[in-house]
């Protein structure tokens, strides 16, 4: 699979998650963000690595990266310390929406996590959290 058709997968796993709103694949992902929209997932690729398997197994992978941004709440509408409980609550589910997704691959991983904050997009900036997860795709040598 391709990075594109991961993401897809990701997303699409990502709009599944209880109190989720809106979820976007890199294709999908809107010019703004209204409140109708709130909270949404935006994911956008991060990138990837080429991997070697170990002890002559002669196969190798490449580690695609998504970062996965959320977007809970416009800063505006009051404090971040108001919604930080919410942020939390939802990165927990997202986490364990995609712990017991079939349609992920088994080697799917979370990589990173950043604290939740303010995030700019579009010039608006939002309450949210980013972290970044990543899929291995095996190949034989």
């Amino acid at each position: 699979m391709s990075l594109a058709s991961h993401i897809s997968t990701i997303a699409t796993a990502g709009g599944n998650v209880t109190g989720i709103t809106t979820s976007y694949d890199q294709d999908d992902t809107p010019g703004s963000l209204v409140s109708a929209q709130l909270p949404a997932l935006l994911h956008f690729p991060a990138g990837g690595v080429r991997e070697e398997e170990t002890f002559g197994r002669r196969m190798w992978g490449i580690r695609h990266r998504v970062k996965v941004q959320l977007f809970y709440q416009a800063a505006g509408s009051g404090r971040i310390e108001d919604n930080l409980g919410g942020i939390v609550t939802l990165v927990e589910a997202y986490i364990g929406e995609m712990q017991v997704d079939t349609t992920l691959p088994a080697c799917f991983t979370f990589e990173q996590y950043g604290e939740p904050g303010v995030f700019l997009f579009n010039d608006i900036k939002f309450h949210g959290a980013e972290f970044v997860v990543s899929v291995l795709e095996h190949y034989q040598a």
